[in-house]
């Protein structure tokens, strides 16, 4: 008599770059291209620590209309139909961040189709992290950083925003900006880092320091597992 381990786990049809696949129930859409012999080269970079984007395209037996997910969120159903989002090529914009003394004034220097928006809500429809992209990079344009950085945080990177704009203008790397010069130019910087920056100038764990450099590798060991508990 099998047991219920034993039983087959139970199966959904789905349709990946228009081929149809059993797939077990369950699984997320980047393991069901996996288990059926598609090769991700790009876009998933949470295998090497980070969060590589992974987004995916579909359609549901319920609605014809796209969808867009990231592949590793997004599970599969019965009639799913999906792949993977076309990818653009590498941003063209270059700049320093040492070097940017006035981030506001110098967005058009270093994004020159920043004040380009077309009002077309693309970018918004596709973002699958549901950040209001479009409102954000009009702050941006306003030289109003913080605000646009804010809603810019759950921001992947994944390009969608990029591959939807009618005129490129890569609203992610727009708003990446603005955060990146926020923090450096902009913002006061925070207390606690001072705070910390101050004790250690002041000599308050060199001590501290010294000891856990004398230690051998089996006495560190010994410490972060005492660390651990």
């Amino acid at each position: 008599m099998k047991t219920p381990e034993d039983q087959e786990a139970p199966k959904v049809g789905v349709e990946i770059l228009g081929r149809t696949f059993q797939v077990p129930a369950g699984i997320t859409a980047v393991d069901a291209l996996w288990l059926t012999g598609h090769t991700l080269e790009r876009g998933v970079g949470c295998l090497g620590g980070v969060c590589g984007a992974c987004t995916m395209l579909y359609t549901t037996p319920e609605s014809m209309e796209f969808k867009v997910g990231l592949g590793c969120r997004t599970v599969v159903t019965d009639g799913m139909s999906f792949f993977p989002f076309p990818q653009r090529g590498r941003s063209r914009y270059r700049y320093d961040l040492s070097e940017v003394k006035d981030p506001a004034g110098e967005l058009l220097d270093h994004f020159d189709r920043a004040d380009k928006c077309r009002h077309c809500h693309g970018c918004t429809n596709v973002c699958p992290q549901k950040i209001q992209v479009e409102e954000a990079i009009e702050l941006a344009a306003k030289g109003e950083f913080e605000k646009a950085g804010e809603m810019f945080l759950p921001c992947v990177m994944c390009g969608a925003c990029f591959a939807e704009c009618p005129e490129e203008m890569e609203p992610n790397h727009i708003l990446l900006y603005a955060r990146r010069s926020f923090a450096l130019r902009l913002a006061p910087p925070p207390w606690e880092l001072e705070r910390m920056a101050q004790a250690i100038n002041e000599g308050k764990f060199a001590e501290a320091m010294e000891e856990i450099l004398s230690l051998s590798d089996e006495d560190l060991a010994a410490r972060c597992e005492e660390g651990r508990g």
